[in-house]
């Protein structure tokens, strides 16, 4: 089965005006509106997954409706973070569909999603558990990323230049982030892995 995976393309030009907000943290100001968006997304992801939780137990199938739903949620997530991490300078549009868009993400799509993995899902607290070391190496990758995107910014703004090392550890970090959250949510029932592996399209 496919993990989740970011799709977006190396920052070759970055803009020194939005580095100097990311320096100054201005950019998180700009990016409050989605922000704001992205959280009541991430909230209603978290009902829609407990509902499909019993309707694979049910079941044995995940509605395609609540499939659709999620994929808007993690969609405008990646475009936001990508964003604000300086991987893209195209501000993202308040649109659930933006097929051109610089940074998006591949969600697999769960044929015969587990009814075992189903029933631990509406408990919460045994997919909680299982989580817990990625949850644990996670704290320490996001200390680790925002330290690397704030010197991110500050490299472009002072030479004009985002090394592509450091934008593809943070598309790295943020697709981590979502196999995580992909599985938290029964989109995939394969534990993912432990491991920084984007890797930018031509």
């Amino acid at each position: 089965m496919a993990q989740v995976r970011i799709v977006y393309r190396h920052n070759e030009a970055p803009n020194r005006g939005f580095a100097a907000t990311g320096v100054f943290f201005i950019k998180f100001i700009l990016a409050i509106p989605h922000l704001m968006i992205m959280g009541a997304l991430q909230a209603l992801t978290q009902v829609l997954a407990y509902v499909g939780f019993w309707l694979v137990a049910l079941t044995g199938s995940y509605p395609t409706g609540l499939l659709s739903l999620i994929d808007t949620a993690f969609q405008w997530s990646a475009r936001g973070w990508g964003w604000i991490s300086g991987i893209t300078d195209d501000y993202p549009p308040f649109d659930e569909e933006a097929p051109d868009a610089p940074v998006s993400l591949e969600l697999p799509t769960p044929d015969q999603p587990s009814k075992g993995w189903a029933v631990a899902g509406i408990f919460v607290l045994p997919k909680l558990i299982v989580l817990i070391p990625h949850l644990v190496a996670l704290a320490f990758m996001t200390i680790a990323a925002v330290l690397a995107m704030w010197w991110g910014f500050v490299m472009v703004m002072f030479g004009g230049r985002l090394p592509g090392g450091i934008q593809d550890f943070l598309a790295g970090t943020m697709q981590w982030w979502a196999r995580v959250y992909a599985w938290l949510a029964g989109l995939t029932d394969e534990y993912p892995p432990f491991r920084l592996d984007a890797r930018p399209t031509a």
